[in-house]
């Protein structure tokens, strides 16, 4: 009988990012909406992000596991998914998650409450916040307003 496999990643554990130390850190975005995902993308790579995106939660568990990020934004509606099992793991994982919703704050469950949310429609401005809340202020100009699509900050 074969011993049961752990399929948690052997990721670090999170917390203040040292580029100079561990290079860019890796940020995992899963959104089913493709121009948000796209606009999203672009504006974390301007930033120095390196970047996985995917559609589904079956796709982002996968990446999670393969790829072992440094942070995950997240929708929370995936199709007729939610993310939180995926919010889960990254979690147990001591990897930090910010949440990218149209919902109220208050529709998130509670164990949730206390995480970074960005909400739908949203502005860079309030991305970068959520970055700089937790912990990639290094990384992260200060802004004062640019939505999603603008060419600058």
């Amino acid at each position: 009988m074969r011993a049961p496999v752990d399929t948690a990643p052997a990721c670090a554990v999170g917390g203040h990012w040292d580029a100079d130390m561990y290079g860019a850190p890796k940020i995992l975005v899963v959104e089913d909406e493709p121009m948000i995902a796209m606009e999203l993308q672009d504006v974390l790579m301007d930033l120095g992000f390196e970047v996985y995106v995917a559609h589904s939660l079956p796709t982002g568990t996968a990446f999670f596991r393969s790829r072992c990020p440094d942070l995950g934004i997240f929708d929370v509606h995936i199709g007729d998914d939610l993310i939180f099992p995926l919010a889960a793991e990254l979690r147990a994982g001591f990897i930090t998650v910010i949440f990218v919703t149209g919902d109220a704050p208050n529709k998130l469950p509670p164990e949730w409450a206390t995480y970074q949310i960005v909400p739908k429609p949203f502005s860079v401005p309030r991305l970068y916040a959520a970055l700089r809340a937790v912990g990639f202020e290094a990384m992260v100009p200060q802004c004062e307003s640019r939505s999603i699509g603008d060419s600058g900050c």
